[in-house]
């Protein structure tokens, strides 16, 4: 045992590579049956593993281990169960996500990140501009603009998701203020908040400093929150949820639909927002099966927040077939390319 819950196996004897993979297996096997509990309880585990062989890898001992190290965290980002032998260009992507890490943590510290925002729209009736959603953006001084798709990911699996999103939710209260005080309404701005922000104890607090500089109305922000970040514990998201409600502070389900939908979960969550997410969405002027599906899925998701007195809003939306569809769904809102692009303040 080397720590934690991290194990090291050394193979002697290895004729050829499959040995070592059959190996990898027999502990796979052995660790995936079941370890019974009191009162008949039965916990199942999984288990990651990085291989590293020498001497193709490594001629002495601890560049051998810290090549399973490297091989090891790409089977945990792969997913589950999963088995990786070491490869060189590991080491590479390794240094890489590194040097993204670090160049991050420069950025939150000197100004280096900013935020754009969408228009979001009311297409009931007479089109309106009724909010936006702040999206965080990162402009290198030496690599240019980064693409939040590629430092997002690091941001959340080296804990600086926090404080950035703690920035975040500071920057687009000040923003807020600003344009009420040059009497521009652009209704609510939303924040995206992940999974890590919502599950710290004291998540409505984080939310009220940010807004306290600022002074600003708690009515004009919107905390927009994955499927994933509310339904994983229910009973302490709802919680956390009133808080914010009592706060005024009001609160969106985004990309609902893609992942632990329940409706039973659903009535028990205080929420005002509900997203269509863009997968629905960009099928919707399809003239096939796909369009018909989406369709379906689109208008049973406008038809369940109506019924629950939500206010429903579709992300993603480029095409003009695609906002009559949604306008026939009685969707409330829109944003997307086809209304406008995310614009600095």
């Amino acid at each position: 045992r080397r720590s934690g819950d991290e194990y090291v196996l050394v193979v002697r004897e290895v004729p050829t590579p499959q040995a070592v993979l059959l190996a990898a297996d027999r502990i796979q096997q052995a660790v995936r049956d079941p370890f019974n509990l009191q009162h008949g309880n039965e916990l199942l585990i999984t288990t990651s593993v990085g291989i590293a062989v020498f001497p193709d890898h490594a001629t002495d001992a601890g560049a051998l281990l810290r090549n399973a190290d490297v091989a090891l965290a790409r089977s945990k980002q792969r997913g589950q169960g999963l088995v990786t032998v070491f490869d060189s260009k590991m080491l590479d992507a390794a240094r890489d996500r590194l040097e993204l890490e670090k160049d991050l943590r420069d950025a939150l510290g000197s100004g280096g990140l900013s935020l754009h925002y969408q228009p979001k729209y009311w297409i009931r009736g007479k089109k309106r501009l009724v909010g936006c959603e702040a999206l965080l953006r990162w402009t290198h001084p030496t690599k240019g603009s980064i693409s939040p798709a590629r430092f997002i990911p690091v941001a959340e699996e080296s804990g600086l998701i926090v404080p950035i999103g703690a920035w975040v939710l500071s920057e687009a209260c000040r923003q807020r203020k600003r344009w009420a005080d040059t009497k521009v309404d652009v209704g609510r701005v939303s924040v995206n908040v992940s999974a890590l922000q919502f599950a710290r104890t004291d998540f409505a607090g984080s939310v009220t400093r940010a807004m306290r500089p600022s002074g600003i109305d708690p009515s004009w922000l919107e905390i927009e929150l994955t499927e994933s970040a509310v339904m994983s514990d229910v009973d302490r998201a709802a919680e956390r949820l009133e808080s914010l409600r009592k706060l005024g502070v009001k609160v969106s389900v985004d990309d609902f639909g893609t992942g632990y939908s329940s409706l039973a979960y659903l009535t028990r969550l205080p929420v005002d927002v509900l997203k269509i997410d863009r997968s629905f969405v960009r099928d919707l002027d399809a003239a096939d099966e796909r369009g018909r599906e989406a369709k379906a899925l689109a208008g049973g998701i406008a038809y369940l927040g109506h019924a629950l007195g939500l206010e429903v809003i579709a992300e993603g939306v480029e095409t003009e077939g695609q906002l009559s569809s949604l306008r026939a769904l009685d969707c409330d809102a829109i944003q997307g390319y086809l209304y406008g692009k995310p614009l600095a303040p």
